[in-house]
């Protein structure tokens, strides 16, 4: 019964029990999406505790950064520089299973695809390349991983010291708390049982105890190692099936993956599954399945069934995982947190961290933000001040709501910058300077004539570019002038006129 839990669980380094292992497995981790009638009827899938996802994978693409490794068309002299291999130390798998994180886990047991694999080499450094849609699955689950106090104590293993927690239903859509052990040290990492906890009244608390290897720590190449395991019948509740697994470290280099460049070690496990019909008699050979895996220090993993031993393979039964902040998945509410340790989070595709002063920096040359789009009948009766949404009827446009009512963000003035809209009833003077300047490398700083200051606060400016540009915005004001720049980092030098409004 175990088998098919242990398919979040460590499998990152793993011998990956049931999902990993393709078609040894017979009990899908199957959620939201499922084709249902492609798998056991009895089997337990896993869902979040109150049966519903709590999460879009669309929105969870929190992945560990990535590196920019080589730039398109230097793949052959990164091949000919990069020959050291990275080795997954303990440090490594502590921060990957580290408590209040969770394994996520997109997977399609149906979808295929080709790709060149690679093949056995120790000493040179090989490219991969994954699909960029590879994350567009309609199948994802997760496990948590929890410490040894959320356990019941009659479900407890002592000596474990890390613990991964998930939710399954039954054929009934009873809920089961399965909780799996593991005890990691300086050599190795072994998996000690599966516990279970039934919300349905009369169901006896379970265990199943295994005590097997893992894999080793360090995980690194040339690593190679044999284990068995006995898989329990879920539905006759009987050890009838042996997989026997071996797992071999037999490449090196970078992986190409929908979220970045990674550094990476190849894995490859053949498992050959025997079979008997009851617990007396002796196993028999019935398959074997071949799988293949990519896994980084940052805890990005891809695996698959494999067609081919090398160069191009079919891929099938198809996994991609990372681990993400359990606090994403909480089951009081649907509120999806992010927090980054203090510092701000950025939205970009070249891995550049957030701007010190900023809580969220986006940058892009190419798209955009998207604000809420609602009608003026839902805009939100409780908003605080600074809110703004973008009102798709009776006047549309951004409104921003001022602390005490809505107001609109009028742009019928012409120039770069937004103005707001003023009620006929406000009495402001206002005062107009204005002129022309040039950009010299992509900025220009206007000083006030005759020595005059202004309050940076009492002011506005807009601006007019005069030539192809990548767009102009005042990166600072203050007493004496106001310096303008070029977005993206350019370095044009155009020309433009500008105007100041005195308040």
């Amino acid at each position: 019964m175990k088998t098919f839990l242990l398919s979040l669980v460590f499998l990152l380094f793993l011998d990956f029990s049931c999902f990993a292992l393709g078609s040894t497995c017979e009990i899908p981790n199957c959620v939201e999406g499922c084709d249902e009638g492609a798998f056991n009827p009895n089997a337990r899938v896993a869902f979040s505790k109150n049966n519903k996802q709590k999460y879009n994978p669309d929105v969870l693409n929190l992945t560990p950064k990535s590196k920019q490794l080589y730039l398109p068309g230097d793949e052959d002299q990164f091949l000919k520089t990069a020959t050291t291999p990275i080795s997954i130390e303990k440090a490594e798998f502590e921060q990957i299973a580290a408590v209040r994180k969770s394994w996520l886990l997109f997977y399609d047991p149906l979808r295929t695809f080709s790709m060149d694999i690679g093949t056995v080499d120790y000493a040179n450094p090989q490219i991969w390349n994954l699909p960029g849609n590879l994350l567009n699955y309609s199948t994802y689950a997760h496990e948590d991983f929890v410490p040894m106090a959320e356990v019941p104590e009659e479900l407890q293993f002592p000596e474990a010291n890390i613990i991964a927690k998930s939710y399954y239903r039954d054929a009934e859509q009873n809920l089961i708390e399965v909780y799996n052990h593991f005890y990691l040290d300086d050599t190795e990492i072994i998996n000690i049982g599966v516990s279970y906890y039934y919300y349905l009244e009369g169901d006896e608390n379970s265990f199943d105890a295994d005590n097997y290897k893992f894999t080793d720590v360090p995980m690194s190449l040339g690593d190679s190692y044999s284990f068995t395991e006995m898989y329990k019948n879920p539905v006759t509740n009987k050890y009838l099936d042996s997989l026997v697994h071996t797992k071999t470290v037999d490449a090196f280099g970078v992986i190409n993956t929908p979220t970045g460049q990674y550094e990476c070690l190849r894995f490859t496990i053949s498992t050959d599954k025997y079979s008997r019909v009851d617990e007396v008699s002796p196993f028999t050979f019935s398959a074997t399945t071949n799988l293949v895996g990519f896994v980084t220090e940052e805890g990005f993993m891809f695996t698959a069934n494999k067609s081919a031993a090398s160069g191009t393979a079919t891929m099938s039964n198809i996994q991609i995982r990372y681990t993400v902040p359990t606090a994403l998945f909480d089951e009081g509410n649907d509120i999806i947190q992010i927090n980054n340790d203090g510092t701000g989070v950025s939205i970009n595709n070249y891995g550049a961290g957030a701007h010190s002063s900023a809580v969220l920096d986006v940058e892009s040359d190419s798209l955009g933000i998207l604000i809420p789009r609602i009608l003026e009948a839902n805009r939100p009766a409780n908003a605080t001040e600074g809110l703004l949404i973008y009102q798709t009827d009776n006047s549309p446009g951004f409104y921003y709501y001022d602390g005490a009512a809505w107001q609109r963000l009028d742009n019928t003035g012409g120039g770069a910058s937004a103005r707001v809209a003023v009620k006929p009833s406000q009495n402001i003077n206002i005062k107009k300077n204005a002129g022309i300047s040039k950009l010299t490398k992509g900025k220009s700083f206007i000083s006030f004539p005759d020595g005059k200051t202004l309050d940076p606060e009492q002011y506005i400016v807009n601006l007019q570019a005069e030539g192809e540009n990548n767009g102009l915005y005042i990166s600072k004001k203050t007493e004496s002038g106001f310096e303008v720049k070029e977005q993206g980092r350019s370095n044009s030098n155009i020309k433009f006129s500008w105007t100041i409004i005195e308040l």
